[in-house]
């Protein structure tokens, strides 16, 4: 699904956040049914370092970056992309029941510490809920693998 910039809401906008902001009998519910359990989680997997060997890491070493392995440089294989990794990771959590406030607050702050580098290779975002309609657990997850040139595949 392609989502126009123009229709995304930008949530620190204030006036913006108030409409997505839910009082205490809302809070944690999605699409009227559902009901987030816990809280959304963010995992960020991280690219090791590594030693310069090849002509172009060469260039990278003479600008003053790092090198880092190439693990998306293609569309991931979708039977490779799914496993989890013993890399290094970051972990985030959002809990529903936090004010919109809080939430919009550590955003902000990550944004502005680069928690989204040159190191990041993989960042997950999972949400699990419960449908008490149909008595459903389900854990919706979203991949972004990021590419050294810059590309992200979702």
């Amino acid at each position: 699904i392609e989502v126009s910039e123009e229709f995304e809401p930008d949530l620190r906008n204030p006036e913006v956040a108030e409409l997505f902001d839910q009082l205490p009998p809302q809070q944690g519910i999605y699409l009227n049914y559902n009901r987030v359990v816990g809280g959304v989680r963010m995992i960020q997997e991280l690219s090791e370092k590594r030693t310069c060997d090849s002509p172009v890491d060469g260039l990278l070493t003479w600008f003053g970056s790092d090198c880092y392995g190439t693990a998306y440089a293609l569309d991931p294989d979708i039977n490779v992309a799914r496993t989890i990794s013993e890399r290094p990771r970051r972990v985030r959590w959002f809990f529903p029941k936090e004010p919109m406030s809080d939430l919009l607050k550590r955003v902000e702050t990550m944004e502005i510490e680069g928690w989204i580098d040159e190191e990041t290779e993989k960042v997950e975002v999972a949400l699990p809920l419960y449908s008490a309609e149909f008595g459903l657990h389900t854990l919706v997850t979203m991949n972004f693998y990021f590419s050294r040139g810059g590309r992200i595949w979702k």
